[in-house]
């Protein structure tokens, strides 16, 4: 049987199938089994017609010509590569098998992924949610600087609060009222009277919130947000990390932010020494996101926005919540006299945090409609071994569909945005 000349036949064409679309040999991969560097892509083709093919050679680490044959034992016969046959196949809607790991229609989807265009932002960006007469009193004002910590050293919090100590202070000597702090713990290792011991050495006014479980680091904060605008009075909540110090002109830059701002934005301090390699806008300060490692939100845009996404378990929860916020008109911003000293751009990824941050990006991308960038996530988790199959990936039924706009970047992969170096 002579399945490619069956069709051929059958649409009325004597010399090519009808193909639709043409799938991208992957040169890294093919050029490794060739032993050769190709040029382009179709001087990779035309060796692998004349010659790969033969030697059962694949073009794409995702296509095993070997399970392919054996999974669709009707093209065994044919005389035509492999490539061309599951092309063809691809191109009029089956989904053949073709990869041990990777289901058939997940292949296809990668394969024969398309992009969503992205539409624009409002030229305007529409004051919607600020106090009836226009005007911020500055007297007001009340911060909550709130901080998740899990598994965190007696050491690194009481430096936690020694910085924050000094910005309450020079906060205060600006005539701002003195920040507040509200913590979780979500390994559970802390307690409300050793935070309250090292609290009262630092001259700190902190409330302990525990939670019943490791609920997440969006989830956290979101616990954290409730009890800060709900029990604490606050207007405005920053989000620190605890494994980073705080700047002692810190508080009061965020709180003259406030005071000048136009319009509601989160608002992201600046990580020191090392800054974060996003790219932002010398002039205005806008930035496509705005990182949770320091990261002020006001109780009008928690209210708008629900807080951050609780799909995400961690990692790019904040850049869900910033492009939500873009979404509604407002912006997001960069406060370059904000500084907060953080080094995870030293740390080595390990693979948990890796699982993670794949697992996070492959929700982000369902909801922002990033299908290249969701199977390239879902690829990772299966590579990695998290998971046996494509088949068995969580379902993501429930995630809302958004329309990505010009602030949405996932041609920078987890960057999110331009870098600037």
């Amino acid at each position: 049987m002579q399945l490619i000349g069956k069709v051929r036949k059958a649409v009325g064409h004597s010399k090519k199938p009808p193909v639709k679309r043409r799938l991208k040999p992957d040169l890294k991969h093919y050029s490794k089994a060739a032993g050769r560097v190709f040029a382009s892509a179709s001087d990779a083709l035309k060796h692998y017609q004349e010659e790969g093919w033969h030697k059962d050679w694949s073009l794409h680490p995702l296509f095993d010509p070997q399970h392919f044959r054996k999974k669709n034992p009707e093209v065994a016969t044919e005389t035509e590569p492999p490539w061309a046959i599951y092309e063809m196949m691809l191109n009029e809607g089956k989904l053949p098998e073709a990869h041990p790991r990777f289901g058939g229609r997940w292949l296809r989807d990668y394969f024969l992924a398309d992009s969503v265009p992205l539409r624009p932002l409002p030229i305007s960006v529409p004051n919607r949610l600020a106090s009836p007469n226009g005007v911020k009193v500055l007297g007001s004002t009340q911060i909550v600087v709130g901080v998740i910590l899990f598994h965190t050293e007696r050491e690194e919090l009481a430096h936690l609060f020694a910085s924050l100590r000094k910005a309450v202070e020079q906060a205060q000597a600006e005539g701002h009222l003195p920040p507040l702090v509200v913590l979780t713990d979500n390994s559970h290792e802390w307690n409300s009277a050793d935070v309250e011991e090292l609290a009262d050495r630092a001259r700190l006014n902190v409330f302990f919130h525990p939670t019943p479980s490791n609920i997440g680091f969006g989830a956290g904060h979101n616990f954290l947000m409730r009890n800060a605008f709900q029990l604490q009075h606050g207007t405005h909540y920053l989000c620190l990390n605890p494994d980073g110090h705080i700047h002692p002109e810190a508080l009061a830059s965020f709180y003259r932010t406030i005071a000048t701002l136009k319009g509601e934005a989160l608002v992201e301090g600046l990580q020191f020494p090392a800054e974060h390699p996003k790219d932002y806008n010398a002039a205005s300060h806008d930035t496509n996101w705005c990182s949770a490692a320091c990261l002020l939100i006001s109780k009008h845009l928690y209210e708008a926005t629900g807080g951050f996404d609780e799909r995400f378990f961690m990692y790019c929860e904040d850049v869900d919540l910033s492009w939500r916020v873009w979404e509604l008109g407002h912006r997001c911003i960069v406060d370059p006299e904000a500084l907060f000293l953080h080094h995870v751009q030293s740390r080595e990824p390990n693979p948990a945090s890796l699982r993670w941050m794949f697992e996070s990006g492959r929700v982000l991308a369902a909801k922002w409609q990033a299908g290249r960038f969701q199977l390239d996530c879902e690829r990772k988790l299966v590579e990695a071994g998290h998971y046996a199959h494509t088949g068995d990936l969580p379902e993501l039924e429930d995630v809302p569909k958004h329309t990505p706009h010009a602030r949405i970047d996932f041609k920078n992969h987890f960057t999110f945005a331009a870098r600037r170096w």
